[in-house]
């Protein structure tokens, strides 16, 4: 996400959908709770992995939708828990490429789908589990955004957190 500040002195943050709906998978409790899961961005276009652990970032790679078939996606969703992804070896089968900030190696228990095109690895032999963060997968891009707007702008952190918890300050409203 970035920030900027328009005309009128309000913040304006603008996020890809790609990155947004994985950050808000997240809020989906079985995600949110497991301590290394693989969340997956499968677009119409795109197709966007990241690797978690105890909440931290560790690895992630882009690949072109058209060109994955199940196994090859399934190859990819496998090297990135292994900590064996590589961004030449990515980028040679004509995807963007991949970044690993460590190779410590977890068992993939989880790989959690969202975005439009999460069917593609249903007949695979993966642990797969369609995210639902507050019970709607439509808006988990919109959850994604406000959580990085919460990261951003330090004092909507508290009422985001709390509106996402189901405290908001209704009197706001």
């Amino acid at each position: 996400a970035d920030t900027a500040t328009a005309q009128s002195g309000l913040p304006v943050i603008v996020m890809d959908t790609a990155p947004a709906a994985v950050l808000g998978a997240l809020d989906d409790p079985r995600v949110g709770g497991h301590p290394h899961p693989v969340v997956v961005n499968i677009g119409n276009f795109h197709t966007l992995a990241f690797q978690f652990r105890d909440g931290q970032f560790v690895r992630l790679f882009e690949h072109h939708t058209g060109e994955l078939t199940p196994e090859r996606l399934s190859h990819w969703l496998r090297a990135l828990a292994a900590g064996s992804i590589g961004h030449e070896a990515v980028f040679a089968d004509k995807g963007h490429g991949a970044l690993c900030l460590d190779e410590v190696r977890v068992p993939l228990e989880l790989v959690a789908l969202v975005g439009p095109r999460r069917a593609m690895l249903a007949d695979t032999d993966l642990p797969i589990y369609a995210a639902v963060p507050h019970g709607d997968q439509m808006l988990t891009g919109c959850y994604g955004l406000l959580r990085a707007c919460a990261d951003i702008e330090p004092k909507w952190r508290q009422p985001i957190s709390d509106a996402l918890a189901g405290k908001a300050d209704r009197s706001l409203w």
